[in-house]
C-alpha cells in the first residue's frame, strides 16, 4: 500500500518539475531573430548581426533555462546540454568544408527545438526517457545536417545547401580541364589591337550600366533572344569587361585566382593568368569580387585579397604586381576586397584601406609604381569613379564615412559629403547624372542622396546636398539612371525614383537582389534576376511594363551584365553566356511591344 502511494506522490512531482514555457519563450526569440535575417526591408547590417548574434542570445538563455529552471534534477539538466552540445561539436568536426558555420546559424536553433520537443514528448516521464528523446532526436538533427553542404547565403539570408558527396560546379570545371590544369591555356595570341573599347571595365565606360544597346525595342514574348554559346567558369562575383572581339573576367579555380580572357565571338579560351590565392566565406562562397579594367593594351586585375595585377590584354604576360595586404597592412574584409580598378590620367586606382595615409592609392599604368595615396578606412566595397566637374578632372570616392572628390594628380582632396554615421558601408557606385551632379549611396540598404558639387568664383568647391530618399535602398544591386528618371532595386523590389525629387513612383517586380543594365537608345531596361532570369522592361516613370523574359542561369545571379551593341554578355558564379537579344536589330522598325503592367502605384 505505501508502494502505491509512493508512486502516485511521484508522479505529479514530476509533471510538476518539467517547465517548458520559458523555453518556449526562447524559441520565439529565436524564430523573431531569423525573422529579421530573411526581410529584406531592413539595413543588411542589423540582418547580419541578428543571424550571427541571435544563436548565441538565445543559445545563452536556452541553457540557463536548462540548467536552473526546467525543473529537472541538476544532473539531468547537466547531462541533456552535454549530450547536445557534443553532438553538435562531434557533427561540427564531420562537417563538409564552409559548412561549420552552418551549425553555429541552423544547427544551435536546430538544438534548441529538438530538446523542447523531445522534453515535451517525454512529458512526465522518468529522467532517463527524456534524456532518450533528446539524444535521438538530436542526433538525427545533427546527423542530417553533417550530409549537407553549404553552398552560400542568397540575397534574403536564406541558407543554399546541396548534399555533401554532390561535387560543386567548380569542382566539375577543374575535373574537366586538360590535364588538371587550372588555368587550362589555350594558344596565345601574338598580337592584338582593338579598334574599339566599348564596355572596358566594371558597368562600362562611365561605371553607370548604360549603353544605346540595339536599334529595335525589344520584344521577347514574340522573338527571344538566341543562345550564341554558353561554358562554365570559375566562381567569382565578377562582371566582365568587353573590348572588341574579347571577354575578360575573373575567376577562383582551385588554389588560384585566376583573370581570363575569352574570345567574345565563341567563349573559346585565350589566356589565364592565375595567382596563388583563394578567398570565400560563407555568404557568397568562393572567388574575386571586382571586375577587370581595360586601359591602352593593359589589363588591371585586382583579386578578394587586395593583389593588383597588370597584364598584357594581347598575351596575358604579366606587367606588374602588388599586394596590399603585405604593402599597406590592409586589413581582409568580411567580403573580400571589391574595388574594381579605375584608370585616369594614366593612373590606376584601388581602394585597400590600409595604414593611414594609404586608403586609395594610384600606380602608374606603365610601371606599376606608386604615384599617391589618399585617407580612407574601414570596409569599402565601392569602387572609384572618375568624372569631370566644372573642366576639373576628378576622381569620387566612396568610403564607409564620405563621398570624396580627389584630384587625379596628387590625390588632394577637392570636395567632400559626409555621409554621417550610416552603421555600415555603401556597395553600390556613385553615379554622375549631371555636370556636377551625383547619385550617391548613403549605406548598404540605407537609401540614397542627390548632391550637387560646384566651384565660386574663389575657386572654392561647393557641395549641396539637394535630397536624400530612402525609396531607393540599394544594397549590393546598384541602380541606373535614364533621362531623369533612376530604376534600381528597393533591397529586393524593383523601384522607379524621380531624380530631381527623389520620390517613388512606383515599385513591382520581385526579381530578388539583381542587377540591372539600361538601353538608353530604346528607353529599355534588362534585369538579370537573382535566380537567373533575364527581364525586359520599358524604362518609363508611370508604369513598370514587361516585355518578356528568359532563363539565363539555374544558379544564384548577382553579377552585373553587359550589353554590346546587340549582343548581351552574362555570368554568375558557374556559368558565362552570349545572347542575341534581338534577331532583327538592324533592320529598323518602330512597331511598339506588348507587354504586362507589373507596376504598384503609389502616391
Amino acid at each position: 500500500m505505501s508502494d502505491r502511494t509512493s508512486a502516485a506522490a511521484s508522479e505529479p512531482e514530476a509533471a510538476r518539475r518539467l517547465r517548458l514555457w520559458p523555453a518556449v519563450v526562447v524559441l520565439c526569440v529565436q524564430a523573431g531573430a531569423l525573422a529579421v535575417c530573411v526581410t529584406p526591408a531592413i539595413p543588411g547590417f542589423t540582418r547580419f548581426v541578428s543571424l550571427m548574434a541571435g544563436p548565441l542570445v538565445c543559445g545563452v538563455l536556452f541553457s540557463l533555462w536548462l540548467l536552473f529552471a526546467a525543473r529537472l534534477r541538476w544532473w539531468e539538466g547537466a547531462a541533456t546540454w552535454m549530450l547536445a552540445a557534443g553532438l553538435g561539436v562531434a557533427a561540427a568536426q564531420l562537417a563538409a568544408p564552409r559548412t561549420g558555420i552552418a551549425f553555429w546559424m541552423y544547427g544551435v536553433p536546430m538544438t534548441m527545438v529538438l530538446t523542447t520537443i523531445g522534453m515535451a514528448l517525454a512529458g512526465a516521464g522518468s529522467s532517463a526517457r527524456r534524456l532518450v528523446c533528446v539524444v535521438a532526436l538530436t542526433a538525427a538533427g545533427w546527423g542530417l545536417l553533417s550530409l549537407l553542404r553549404l553552398e552560400g547565403i542568397d540575397g534574403r539570408y536564406l541558407p543554399e545547401f546541396a548534399w555533401r558527396w554532390t561535387p560543386t560546379a567548380e569542382q566539375r570545371l577543374l575535373a574537366a580541364l586538360p590535364s588538371g590544369d587550372s588555368s587550362g591555356e589555350a594558344a596565345v595570341p601574338t598580337a592584338w589591337s582593338p579598334a574599339t573599347v566599348e564596355w572596358p571595365g566594371f558597368r562600362g565606360p562611365r561605371r553607370d550600366s548604360r549603353t544605346e544597346g540595339p536599334t529595335t525595342p525589344l520584344d521577347w514574348t514574340t522573338a527571344p533572344p538566341r543562345e550564341i554559346w554558353r561554358r562554365p567558369v570559375g566562381p567569382a562575383w565578377s562582371s566582365l569587361c568587353v573590348v572588341a572581339d574579347r571577354i575578360f573576367t575573373q575567376e577562383q579555380r582551385g588554389a588560384d585566382e585566376v583573370v581570363s580572357c575569352y574570345d567574345a565571338a565563341t567563349g573559346t579560351p585565350l589566356w589565364q593568368h592565375a595567382e596563388a590565392s583563394r578567398f570565400e566565406e560563407v555568404t557568397s562562397g568562393a572567388g574575386p569580387r571586382a571586375t577587370p579594367t581595360y586601359d591602352d593594351g593593359r589589363i588591371f586585375a585586382y583579386g578578394a585579397k587586395a593583389i593588383l595585377v597588370a597584364l598584357d590584354a594581347a598575351s596575358g604576360a604579366p606587367l606588374w604586381r602588388h599586394d596590399l595586404m603585405a604593402e599597406v597592412n590592409a586589413p581582409l574584409p568580411v567580403w573580400g576586397f571589391a574595388s574594381s580598378p579605375a584608370v585616369a590620367g594614366g593612373l590606376v586606382v584601388v581602394y585597400a584601406g590600409g595604414d593611414d595615409p594609404q586608403g586609395w592609392l594610384a600606380f602608374d599604368a606603365k610601371t606599376g609604381s606608386r604615384v599617391w595615396t589618399a585617407p580612407g578606412r574601414g570596409m569599402n566595397f565601392s569602387s572609384a569613379l572618375v568624372a569631370t566637374v566644372d573642366n576639373q578632372p576628378t576622381v569620387v570616392c566612396v568610403d564607409a564615412t564620405s563621398v570624396r572628390g580627389l584630384d587625379p594628380e596628387d590625390g588632394h582632396e577637392l570636395w567632400r559629403y559626409q555621409l554621417g554615421d550610416a552603421g555600415n558601408a555603401p556597395i553600390v557606385q556613385p553615379q554622375q547624372i549631371g555636370s556636377g551632379t551625383f547619385i550617391v549611396p548613403l549605406g548598404d540598404g540605407v537609401g540614397i542622396a542627390r548632391i550637387e558639387v560646384t566651384r565660386s568664383a574663389e575657386d572654392r568647391w561647393v557641395v549641396r546636398e539637394v535630397w536624400t530618399s530612402r525609396d531607393l535602398k540599394p544594397s549590393f544591386n546598384d541602380f541606373v539612371c535614364v533621362g531623369d528618371i533612376l530604376f534600381g532595386f528597393d533591397k529586393s523590389i524593383f523601384v522607379c525614383v524621380d531624380a530631381a525629387t527623389g520620390r517613388r513612383t512606383w515599385k513591382g517586380g520581385r526579381y530578388g537582389f539583381g542587377q540591372a543594365i539600361a538601353l538608353t537608345g530604346l528607353s529599355q531596361l534588362l534585369v538579370t534576376t537573382e535566380q537567373g532570369e533575364v527581364v525586359v522592361l520599358d524604362a518609363v516613370p508611370d508604369r513598370l511594363m514587361e516585355r518578356g523574359r528568359f532563363p539565363a542561369f539555374t544558379g544564384k545571379t548577382w553579377n552585373h551584365p553587359v550589353v554590346v551593341r546587340n549582343r548581351l554578355y552574362a555570368r554568375n558564379g558557374e556559368e558565362m553566356a552570349c545572347w542575341e537579344l534581338s534577331a532583327d536589330a538592324m533592320t529598323g522598325g518602330d512597331a511598339g511591344p506588348t507587354g504586362r503592367d507589373l507596376s504598384v502605384w503609389l502616391p
